[in-house]
């Protein structure tokens, strides 16, 4: 083999050059699902630092001012529903407030967990129909769609609700 067929070979095996930070968060990721989390703290930075930089740096972002009622006390989550059109929020008021993002109007105030809500989610196919879940173990099922706002709890024992 001389010189020129080397060098050949060796442009036929040379790979593209690995995003290392690319793997590391899909590793971490899939660790994290798999509930092995290494609590090595560089890694975890390095992670949120390159996600940061990917997800949220490269978008573009308008700012909008969103009415609450009252006063809501501290906002502990928001969520957007799938067509990106509502958000709802969970306050330590124990209330959760549904905004309409086309004019940043409060369309619905979601009254009736006896604790603060810490998670909610809409549904994937219905943006009327929102699932929430207090501290108190409580799970509620909202329907937008009606004019007074009416709900059902159930407490689970399973660790989260999914639709």
């Amino acid at each position: 083999m001389n010189r020129d067929d080397y060098d050949l070979l060796q442009f036929k095996f040379k790979r593209e050059p690995v995003n290392n930070a690319a793997l590391d968060l899909l590793q971490g990721l899939e660790n994290r699902s798999l509930g092995s989390v290494k609590k090595n703290v560089k890694s975890k930075e390095g992670i949120e630092l390159f996600a940061e930089e990917e997800f949220v740096r490269k978008q573009e972002f308008s700012e909008m001012r969103c009415e609450m009622p009252g006063i809501p006390r501290s906002t502990f989550l928001m969520v957007f529903s799938p067509d990106g059109s509502k958000v709802a929020s969970t306050h330590g008021n124990h209330n959760i407030y549904i905004t309409d993002l086309r004019n940043g109007r409060n369309i619905k105030t979601l009254v009736g967990h006896p604790r603060t809500p810490w998670c909610i989610a809409f549904h994937p196919t219905s943006e009327q129909i929102v699932a929430s879940g207090c501290l108190g173990g409580q799970v509620r099922i909202w329907d937008l769609s009606v004019s007074l706002t009416h709900s059902f709890a159930m407490y689970l024992l399973e660790q989260y609700i999914l639709f």
